[in-house]
């Protein structure tokens, strides 16, 4: 009967390793995950934004066209690309864009997006850089005019300037504080070796310097792209000196003590979130056009929506990229094994999901009560012309054009409504399979059911009337393939906790949520190979010790490997001492490696009965 263990044991992981559906179910979600993503995204971009869709983007059903708009248009090899990109290039420089594309950066949001599109290899050869312009000191004014100072930022590649962007105009302020970041497209290292150089530059122009045009009187020392992503890497604050910039109609002025401060980053979304958090509250009219907002008011609600859509893709890509790949490798059997924690990375994903659905929902809103009030106050109050161009968007786009975004809004509100039940519905369906078996153990215990069932039957009356070949294979079988069973169960434990650490516990969970009942926390538990084993392996029925003359496996760690032709010779009895200590039942055991004392804490990971099939 002990063969029948052995056998129930092969025959339930091949069982559940075969099954598929948990994987099925996953693909299902991974599809409905980035379709919810899809229609949030939009709904950000359009609702609350200035933003501007050109008329040649006929469609936003795909989140990597999207992404690609953000880039700059050099760095596109594509020309439906680069037009698309050139006309949207001020829209993304905005606050609200730089927000939206750190989203669309974070490697959970590509991750998902490419398990659904495929690898995006248009701009595979690009790197996201983050440049914050902080402040500036002691810049030289003319004699009778004080410095207006603005920033011009380029990445430039040879003679070719793949992006440039620029910060807002501070008016009389020789030492501006801007504290405002830009994306800067830059080709990635490998990419860069094989090309021109990449620098980065930074000019300081005086918006009423000339005569006629603003005039540049000072720039810094360009940064090579390996000089910047190193900085990026460390993100710490850069005083660059200025040099003076000699002019057509006028001297150079002394920029001797003048600084630049500025710090490179990478995109990191908790940041921008509460660096938008502080300054969005005050937003005064200088500030609106470059915050992208059509009502100053709209940021908070804006920066909820988009915080609560970031914590409901990190954790859909959990489920549909690490866990999926679990069940892909181990079919049901790694459901089972993942159950505990995957059922409560499920709620985790249904809670932030509904979260992302009304903060979304609460964001249109906003936009409609900011909307009427805006409209109203232009019927009913003399000054609303003045009020508009201060509160409401920069240049106020067509009527027909408004209706188109007011559509497309309404219909992706709708979308993430509908999109919400079946991601609930699939939720369930995975949680109903991985609670059917009530983890590992629940299987194990239906095969030990079965199997006492069948020994039961052997051993019946009417078997025994029939046939007494059995009676004396029977015995206490029953207690034999129950210890084996849970020697399963003790084993089949210890895998899961090894995938969970490695699948389902990345280093930026705790960012997200505080964590999930059952994964193991830091540090490894040290374990034989081949066993999870915890206690004295002794048949159901024994008291836990052993016995001389007992046939047992112990662990050779000369050989790396269980021996399975030990016996125990001795069994240290009362005031037996063993190196000077106290050594009550230690046991002198003998195999082909050779024999040796093993003291009684050491037993419980070195020896087991010779039942146990590893």
């Amino acid at each position: 009967m002990s063969h029948v263990a052995t056998h129930l044991d092969h025959l339930l992981q091949a069982r559940l390793e075969q099954t598929q559906d948990v994987s099925k179910l996953l693909d299902q979600l991974r599809t409905l995950a980035y379709n919810f993503v899809l229609q949030s995204t939009k709904l950000l971009l359009l609702s609350a934004t200035t933003f501007k869709l050109p008329d040649s983007l006929h469609s936003l059903d795909s989140l990597q066209l999207l992404r690609r708009t953000a880039f700059s248009a050099e760095i596109l090899p594509e020309k439906y690309d680069k037009d698309l990109a050139k006309e949207m290039v001020e829209a993304w420089q905005t606050d609200s864009g730089r927000l939206l594309r750190t989203l669309l950066e974070q490697e959970h949001c590509v991750a998902l997006v490419e398990g659904h599109e495929g690898r995006e290899e248009r701009t595979a050869g690009a790197t996201g850089l983050v440049l914050e312009v902080q402040r500036a000191e002691a810049l030289p004014s003319k004699s009778m005019d004080v410095v207006d100072p603005f920033v011009k930022v380029k990445v430039v590649q040879g003679k070719t300037t793949l992006s440039s962007s620029k910060t807002s105009r501070k008016k009389n302020s020789p030492d501006p504080v801007w504290n405002e970041a830009f994306f800067l497209d830059v080709p990635s290292l490998d990419s860069h070796t094989t090309s021109a150089p990449v620098n980065i530059t930074l000019d300081i122009v005086d918006y009423n310097g000339s005569v006629m045009s603003p005039y540049t009187f000072a720039c810094a020392a360009p940064v090579d792209l390996p000089s910047a992503l190193d900085k990026a890497g460390r993100a710490e604050d850069i005083a660059l000196s200025l040099s003076a910039v000699a002019g057509t109609l006028s001297d150079p002025r002394d920029v001797s003590k003048s600084r630049l401060f500025v710090r490179f980053r990478f995109p990191d979304m908790t940041r921008e979130l509460k660096q938008l958090r502080r300054a969005w509250p005050s937003l005064g009219a200088d500030d609106q056009q470059n915050s992208g907002l059509k009502f100053p008011s709209l940021g908070p609600p804006s920066l909820d929506a988009a915080e609560a859509l970031d914590h409901a893709t990190y954790f859909l890509d959990i489920a549909v990229r690490r866990a999926r790949e679990v069940t892909r490798l181990l079919g049901d059997l790694g459901a089972v094994l993942l159950a505990p924690v995957l059922c409560a990375l499920l709620d985790e994903v249904e809670q932030r999901v509904m979260a992302a659905g009304r903060k979304a929902e609460a964001l249109n809103e906003a936009v409609a009560v900011r909307t009427i009030e805006s409209e109203r106050r232009s019927h009913t109050c003399v000054t609303a012309a003045k009020e508009r161009l201060s509160e409401a968007m920069p240049s106020r786009p067509s009527k027909v054009y408004l209706e188109r975004v007011q559509r497309a809004t309404a219909t992706s509100l709708e979308a993430m409504h509908q999109l919400e039940h079946p991601i609930l519905t699939c939720c369930s369906d995975i949680r109903r399979q991985c609670q059917r078996y009530q983890g590992i153990t629940g299987v194990l215990d239906s095969a030990k059911r079965s199997v006492s069932a069948l020994r039961d039957c052997l051993a019946a009356e009417e078997t025994q009337r029939r046939s007494s070949r059995f009676a004396k294979s029977i015995g206490d079988s029953d207690s034999h393939l129950a210890s084996g069973v849970v020697e399963y169960a003790e084993l089949m434990a210890g895998a899961g906790k090894d995938i969970l650490s490695a699948a389902l516990v990345p280093g930026k969970t705790a960012a997200h949520a505080s964590g999930y009942p059952g994964i193991p926390g830091t540090g490894t538990t040290k374990t034989l190979p081949g066993t999870t084993c915890t206690s004295a392996r002794t048949p159901e029925g024994r008291t836990g010790s052993f016995k001389q003359g007992d046939k047992v496996h112990v662990w050779s760690e000369s050989r790396q490997t269980w021996m399975t032709d030990a016996i125990v010779l001795e069994v240290g009895s009362a005031g037996f001492v063993l190196g000077g200590k106290p050594a009550v039942g230690a046991l002198r055991i003998k195999s082909a490696a050779g024999e040796k004392w093993v003291l009684p804490e050491q037993i419980p990971q070195l020896v087991r009965f010779e039942l146990f099939r590893g």
